[in-house]
């Protein structure tokens, strides 16, 4: 099926003053790994920054490739690097969806949903919940505009989300873990 949406999944990674403690994320090769391996095969970019890239660069990279959808793979480290980011993409073109996701979200999703700039945040494991999430929102773009999303009934029949819709959190739940043999290798792809 040929995508008719861009989707930037990006990492911001930390570098520390010695190299044995920097942190790269993989994560955004590993969901772009299980969208080619389910229907997309197209318009899926992958980004790595570091924590002390200058953020209008960072957000030119991301916007050259027109995004729909933009994921963070998102960590105590880079969380208010991401809301700057955010801001910045937001400010350009307000219909993009930030998707935030990581180890640390579902700890203060209160407070990182309260970022306007932020649409919704995966809980948990995301390969499958991002492909779920690229279904939904490419069926509802084909009758909808892009900016009432949150407030459709697409949005709510994602597992593993959380997002907010009229000063009220809602959270969607995944029952069951994502079985690893099932989740392709981002380096054979």
């Amino acid at each position: 099926m040929k995508n008719n949406i861009n989707i930037a999944l990006v990492g911001i990674n930390y570098r520390s003053e010695d190299p044995k403690y920097d942190f790269f994320s993989i994560t955004p090769h590993i969901l772009k790994a299980c969208l080619l391996n389910s229907i997309y095969k197209d318009n899926i970019y992958t980004f790595q920054f570091y924590n002390d890239d200058i953020l209008k660069k960072i957000s030119k990279k991301i916007l050259a490739c027109n995004p729909t959808i933009v994921g963070f793979s998102s960590y105590i480290w880079n969380l208010e690097t991401i809301k700057k980011i955010s801001k910045i993409l937001k400010n350009h073109n307000k219909e993009i969806l930030i998707v935030l996701g990581g180890p640390h979200v579902n700890q203060g999703k209160e407070l990182i949903l309260n970022d306007r700039s932020i649409d919704l945040i995966v809980n948990g494991e995301g390969e499958i919940t991002i492909i779920e999430l690229v279904k939904s929102y490419t069926k509802y773009l084909k009758n909808n505009s892009k900016i009432n999303f949150k407030n459709s009934n697409n949005i709510k029949n994602i597992k593993g989300i959380s997002f907010k819709n009229k000063n009220q959190i809602i959270s969607t739940k995944r029952n069951n873990l994502v079985d690893l043999n099932n989740i392709p290798s981002y380096i054979l792809n």
